[in-house]
């Protein structure tokens, strides 16, 4: 019982992206999988206040061969906030921005995060949360970096954002072994993040 309920789940799923795509006026492009059934989301409750751009580092005791990475949190203020993960490589991927396209935009529009992934997400059976502290979160050095203008028909939203992962919903194996990652906060003067947990799967 328990398959077929998550395979008519999976299918009404795929018939709205399908409408969806016939109702838009411009391409639509997902990033992210769609499938997460059936794995376990390790979920850290976090009180993390940032104000400025600036590095934290992200250490566990042992290796964490991350699948997928995944943010809750708030914007408060009105500019730009880019939060990126890195792999202690050399590569940053982008999990959060609040800049959007407008509705009437004529280009591609984008869809981003897991619309499935486990049951404090979406009511899912068969998918487990656990909660606990794996990861340690040290504040590592201030950032200096200046924003370029937005482009035509980009505008800025603030306010929460939840299961966010524009670049990391599914992350390659090879380049998530480490037991050292950064999370990175490019953040707009006079604008705040308030960071409220770090959800993620494992390899």
């Amino acid at each position: 019982m328990n398959t077929i309920y998550k395979l008519e789940i999976f299918a009404a799923i795929v018939g709205i992206f399908a409408v969806a795509m016939f109702l838009l006026p411009t391409p639509l492009t997902f990033t992210g999988y769609v499938s997460g059934l059936n794995m376990t989301i390790y979920s850290q409750d976090l009180d993390l206040y940032v104000d400025g751009s600036q590095s934290y580092t992200l250490t566990s005791e042992g290796n964490l061969n991350l699948r997928s990475f995944m943010l809750d949190g708030e914007v408060i203020g009105d500019g730009r906030v880019e939060i990126f993960l890195d792999n202690g490589k050399g590569q940053q991927f982008l999990i959060y921005e609040n800049v959007e396209k407008n509705p009437g935009f004529n280009g591609p529009h984008l869809l981003t995060g897991v619309p499935i992934t486990g049951k404090s997400i979406t009511g899912i059976d068969g998918v487990e949360e656990k909660k606990g502290l794996w990861l340690v979160i040290q504040k590592k050095s201030p950032i200096k970096y200046e924003f370029s203008p937005l482009k035509e028909g980009e505008y800025i939203v603030p306010g929460e954002f939840y299961a966010s992962c524009a670049e990391t919903c599914n992350m390659p194996q090879n380049l998530f072994n480490s037991n050292a990652y950064q999370l990175i906060f490019r953040l707009e003067s006079g604008t705040a993040v308030k960071l409220n947990a770090i959800k993620y799967i494992l390899q």
